[in-house]
Parts: structure tokens; C-alpha cells; sequence
């Protein structure tokens, strides 16, 4: 049912976001030239540049900036943590169906970026970066810890835990997640992340309307990412998903390799829709 202790309006839900985005920024600005400063007080040479691209930094920003938004949302609702981690019933037993949809939503989005990309190639700037951030051999805990786990948890709490919960209170499922998608994806200020960002918010905005549960958004966030960090490293290459490419080069995927992600997108929600509990009924417009 609706949550009046966290009812939230479109203008206040992107105005929580905004913040968010704020704090990291800043953050990331403090990180930045606190460790310019020690280097070369220190005589410390690549020192804010080791710091800045480590992903402990993105822990410690994504984190924060979170704690900081969630902490005084919830003192304004009256409300506490523990209110706010609904975890939902049974949501172990729909977590397969979850992994299933997620995996073939993860096939599907690379060959998105793919064909994006002939429209809309990557500066070689954020691609560099986005490899940086992702390099198993520089950062082989602090990678995973980062993206996986943090992330997930963090983005989560306030997506859906918080911003989706009070947009339901207040309006249809529909409208509720479509506007909660659209600001996670403008959260990532990528325009090449944007619309995977949006279609996985989606995902896991129906997967919240259903069950209330947090816990299998961060699993399904979670395993999303992880695939983006894993991917490269499988026993086998397969054109366009994780063929290590060449400057400038695109590949696109094979046909039935895009075919097993419509497979498993489609199985996975007709499962998950089939056990998951009876969706709670839309409230009602409010009178005019």
C-alpha cells in the first residue's frame, strides 16, 4: 500500500536528486584538490591522480553523498532506517526470475550501445576513463566493491527506496516509475549511460512496485553492473559483447545472441510477473 511518510512529488523527487548529484560533485572537487594539495606538500608525484581514479574515491563520494540526502529526507518524513529497508517477503525465491531478467536486459543493452555508438561515438576521453574505473588487474577489490556493492546499495536506497517509494504514494505505478527511471538516468550525467540507465530503472521499478523489496533491486543493480565489470574477462569472445576492439572499431553482435536476450528478458518477467505477489492498486487522483 502507499506510504504517506514518503510521499514525494515529481518537483521534490528531482530536487533529491539534484542534490545528490551536487554532493557528489562537490565532493569529488574536495577529493580532487585535497589530494593535489598532499602531493605536492608530500612531493608526491601522480598522487591526486591515483586518488581521484581509484574507485575507493567513487566509494567514498557515492556513500556520502547517499547518507547525506537520505539522512535529512528522513528526518523531514519522520521517519527511520529501518523503515526505509523494506526487504519484502520470500524475495529470495524470486530472485532467479530477477537474475534472468536482468542478464538478458544486460545482452540486449549491449548491442544498444553498439548501434548507439555508430550514431554517437565516445569521446576517447570517457572511454579511457570508463576502463580505468573498471580495470580488474589495477583495482581487483576496490573495482567490485565499488560497482557491485556500493553502488548498488547506495543508488538503491535513494532510487528506490526512497524517490520511487514516495512517487507511488502519490501516483500511478506507471507515471511513478517512468519519472523515478528518468532521474536515475540523468543522476549518471552520461549521455552513452543515459538510456541503459533509464531501461534498468525501469526494471527495477516494476520489480520494486511488486514486491517492495530492496534487497532485489540491489541484488538485480548489482549483478547488472557486475556483468559490465566481468564481461571482458569470460573464457570465450563473442563479437560485439566482448571482443576487445580496436580504436574507432565497431562490431555488432550475432543474431542469436541478441534472440537469447529477448528469450531471457521475456522468460524472466513472465516468470517473476507470474510468483510475485498481486501488485497493490493504483491511488487514487487526488480531488480536484
Amino acid at each position: 500500500m502507499p506510504d504517506p511518510s514518503f510521499d514525494l512529488g515529481p518537483k521534490q523527487a528531482a530536487g533529491l536528486t539534484g542534490k545528490f548529484v551536487l554532493y557528489q560533485v562537490g565532493l569529488g572537487v574536495g577529493i580532487a584538490g585535497g589530494s593535489a594539495l598532499v602531493g605536492a606538500v608530500l612531493h608526491l608525484q601522480g598522487f591526486a591522480k591515483t586518488v581521484t581514479e581509484s574507485p575507493w574515491a567513487l566509494v567514498v563520494i557515492n556513500t556520502t553523498a547517499a547518507a547525506l540526502v537520505l539522512r535529512v529526507q528522513l528526518r523531514r518524513s519522520h521517519a527511520t532506517w529501518g523503515q526505509l529497508a523494506t526487504w519484502g517477503a520470500n524475495w529470495v525465491s524470486l530472485l532467479p526470475f530477477v537474475v534472468l531478467l536482468v542478464l538478458g536486459e544486460g545482452i540486449l543493452l549491449s548491442e544498444f550501445d553498439n548501434r548507439v555508438s555508430v550514431i554517437l561515438p565516445r569521446p576517447d576521453w570517457v572511454v579511457e576513463f570508463s576502463l580505468r574505473l573498471v580495470d580488474l588487474a589495477r583495482h581487483p577489490i576496490g573495482a567490485p566493491f565499488a560497482l557491485v556493492v556500493m553502488a548498488a546499495v547506495t543508488e538503491e536506497f535513494l532510487f528506490r527506496g526512497l524517490i520511487l517509494r514516495g512517487l507511488l504514494a502519490r501516483f500511478t505505478p506507471r507515471r511513478a516509475i517512468v519519472v523515478s527511471a528518468a532521474l536515475f538516468a540523468l543522476m549518471h550525467m552520461n549521455p552513452w549511460q543515459m538510456p541503459g540507465a533509464f531501461l534498468g530503472g525501469v526494471v527495477l521499478g516494476w520489480v520494486y512496485f511488486r514486491t517492495r523489496s530492496l534487497a532485489l533491486c540491489i541484488c538485480g543493480h548489482g549483478f547488472h553492473n557486475a556483468l559490465s565489470l566481468f564481461v571482458p574477462s569470460l573464457p570465450f569472445v563473442i563479437d560485439g559483447f566482448n571482443r576487445p576492439l580496436a580504436p574507432g572499431q565497431i562490431l555488432f553482435q550475432p543474431w542469436w545472441l541478441d534472440l537469447l536476450g529477448l528469450v531471457l528478458v521475456g522468460g524472466g518477467a513472465f516468470l517473476f510477473n507470474r510468483q510475485a505477489p498481486v501488485a497493490a492498486p493504483a491511488p487514487s487522483p487526488p480531488a480536484a
